[in-house]
């Protein structure tokens, strides 16, 4: 990488709607050579984006599908209890993840996204106003640096004790990047973001930008990161921060009114995304091979095994993070969401449907959000990996009840907590139902109803101390995963181990 750019996931024509981030491999140049007019940088910015999607990365590496492997919403499930072990050790907090079997592809997949971003930020500013306008470079250098926040962000939630640098580091470099405490890497995070990315990016993008970081996403992700933290400091902060995005009509969000289609393709990039990560069937580019592409390689993951839907709408799966029947059975009756999320088996067969239900901690219930469908895939070559399914990765539902829980826990209003809290209840359960007063409680409830199986329900159970009340086994030595012991032996010996391992 240091002496060739090889641009298989980096070259692309920006054409039509959505095509910023999809890309078609071409060839390698001589890195000196390189980053010197706008379509390079441009190229340079959608490879710093791609590995957003790589959830096939060195043996799987979904951010989405291990959070909720991690949760009390989903098993770890699978063909046998050996299908993919890094995946069974992460669902059981009895028999925890170790140094060497653990799901460290997330590791990597981050730190490959750190380095693209850097050299955007870094090689950016070099060029001239002539053959890139300032404006627009400022705006590449804030997604930039965007990005780098957000994989970093997902390295802090696993991980904690991490190597942290915001310059890509020579081979004699790597043994003496620093391992900052967690509490460091969240400030690092806030600063970047308040220095260089809140109010830098644009409020919205046109059609064929979407994917793109906006100034609201930004906002959103700092909200998830204080309160992930539990940074009373800065809860008002955060409050006023997402009032703006609640309020500014300029930011165009809205809930959409029927929550049953959120997850259909056509309501991709709906009002209610405040940031998707953009998948595409087009090309069949995700394989066996590379498997790192632009395919949602999760959703086959998800599907029910042996599933024949006489309606021919949803296809068969491998069977991983069945939904547990805690998650069934914790929806109210008449919520809209509880099936919109979870397919009933039972339901299913009734109506004609068969499933194999002898898989690995089989519970009679699928995720329906994310199901694999018919017509959602490529048609040739290797069809099971190339979903155009997009991940949902924060929505302004998400919003709201951030926004009513900062106003709760800085002492803000209570009456506009109880609105935000109140529009997403009464978009589920109607214009009519008597919603519950605002409480730290009731938000979070609504959140496990309103975002499961979405990747969010464990890191909530985290950060409000209830993960050692519904998760058999856990406790404060298992909020982070153990370092890689390959990485260990790569530096050296100069990363130390997390606690507890």
């Amino acid at each position: 990488m240091n002496k060739y750019i090889l641009l298989c996931a980096a070259m692309l024509s920006v054409c039509g709607c959505n095509d910023f981030l999809e890309l078609s491999p071409t060839n390698m140049i001589i890195e000196s050579e390189y980053y010197q007019t706008q379509e390079q940088m441009t190229e340079a910015l959608v490879a710093a984006y791609d590995p957003l999607k790589w959830n096939a990365y060195s043996n799987y590496s979904s951010y989405e599908l291990v959070s909720n492997i991690l949760s009390d919403d989903a098993e770890a499930g699978g063909a046998t209890v050996s299908d993919q072990p890094q995946f069974q050790r992460a669902n059981d907090f009895t028999n925890w993840v170790t140094p060497t079997n653990l799901p460290e592809g997330l590791w990597g997949r981050s730190y490959e996204g750190i380095y693209r971003a850097n050299l955007v930020i870094e090689r950016c500013p070099q060029l001239s106003d002539e053959v890139m306008p300032q404006d627009l470079r400022e705006r590449y250098i804030a997604e930039a640096h965007f990005l780098r926040i957000f994989y970093y962000f997902q390295l802090w939630r696993f991980w904690g004790y991490i190597p942290y640098y915001e310059q890509n580091l020579s081979v004699d470099e790597i043994t003496t990047v620093p391992q900052l405490q967690p509490d460091e890497v969240y400030e690092k995070l806030i600063a970047d973001l308040d220095g260089n990315v809140i109010g830098k990016l644009p409020k919205t993008v046109s059609a064929d930008e979407k994917g793109r970081a906006t100034n609201g996403a930004a906002i959103a992700l700092k909200a998830r990161m204080v309160l992930y933290q539990n940074d009373e400091s800065r809860m008002g902060v955060i409050a006023q921060q997402l009032k703006e995005l609640i309020t500014d009509p300029e930011y165009q969000y809205a809930l959409v009114p029927d929550y049953t289609v959120l997850f259909d393709d056509e309501y991709e990039w709906c009002s209610e995304s405040v940031f998707e990560v953009n998948y595409s069937e087009i090309g069949n580019s995700n394989d066996w091979e590379g498997r790192s592409n632009q395919g949602n390689s999760d959703i086959i993951m998800l599907g029910a095994r042996g599933l024949k839907d006489p309606n021919n709408v949803y296809v068969e799966g491998w069977g991983f993070a069945p939904v547990t029947k805690a998650l069934n059975d914790a929806f109210l009756p008449g919520d809209p969401r509880k099936w919109t999320t979870i397919i009933d088996h039972a339901e299913f067969v009734a109506e004609g449907g068969s499933i194999n239900t002898d898989s690995n901690q089989y519970t009679g219930y699928t995720v329906r959000k994310y199901a694999p469908r018919v017509g959602y895939s490529s048609t040739t070559g290797t069809e099971a990996l190339n979903y155009k399914n997009n991940y949902r990765v924060i929505r302004f539902a998400d919003v709201l009840l951030m926004a009513s829980e900062a106003l709760l826990r800085s002492g803000g209003s209570v009456s506009e907590a109880q609105d935000y809290y109140g529009r997403v209840v009464k978009r589920a359960m109607g214009d009519d139902y008597a919603v519950p007063e605002v409480s730290l409680d009731n938000i979070y409830k609504e959140r496990r109803y309103e975002f499961a199986m979405e990747g969010i329900r464990y890191w909530d159970l985290v950060r409000t101390n209830q993960a050692k009340d519904f998760l058999p086994g856990w406790d404060e030595t298992k909020k982070y995963f153990p370092i890689p012991q390959s990485e260990i032996d790569r530096s050296e010996g100069h990363l130390v181990q997390n606690p507890y391992f």
